[in-house]
């Protein structure tokens, strides 16, 4: 009979091994956030191939317009597997989905880069955006500050 539960229990050992592994956590706080119109957009990319192009998660956070505004705000982004990734995130204002440039194409709203990577004439690569999640993480915190070009 001793030997059933030790074997149970090695079962549900193993399987709580297995199911925790995926589901690591990136916990986003976008910081200086300037006003209370729109909304804040983020996306969360795993290759260079995808970056600023396919997210393979976004989260969209509207601003309550009627409250004071945050100066910062957070969000999880959830079940991410061991693995590198890059964060963007950008002040959505006018809520057209778009991050409206002038007419030279430098962006006009507010946005910000996982790593604080900077922009100089182009946005900055995936490699210099890039956190590694290691599989031994179930949780990373990561603060991006928005800023103006």
């Amino acid at each position: 009979m001793n030997f059933v539960k030790h074997y149970i229990l090695l079962v549900f050992i193993n399987l709580n091994i297995f199911f925790q592994q995926g589901h690591s956590e990136l916990k986003i706080e976008v910081m200086n956030i300037h006003n209370a119109n729109g909304q804040i957009l983020m996306a969360v990319y795993n290759s260079e191939e995808t970056f600023l192009n396919e997210p393979m998660q976004y989260k969209v956070i509207g601003i309550d317009s009627t409250a004071k505004f945050p100066t910062s705000i957070h969000a999880v982004f959830e079940g991410l597997e061991a693995g590198q990734y890059a964060v963007s995130v950008y002040h959505d204002e006018n809520e057209n989905w778009d991050l409206d440039r002038n007419w030279i194409g430098i962006p006009k709203e507010r946005f910000g880069f996982s790593n604080n990577a900077r922009a100089k004439f182009s946005p900055p690569t995936f490699e210099e955006c890039s956190v590694h999640i290691l599989q031994t993480e179930s949780s990373k915190a990561l603060e991006i500050r928005l800023k103006n070009w």
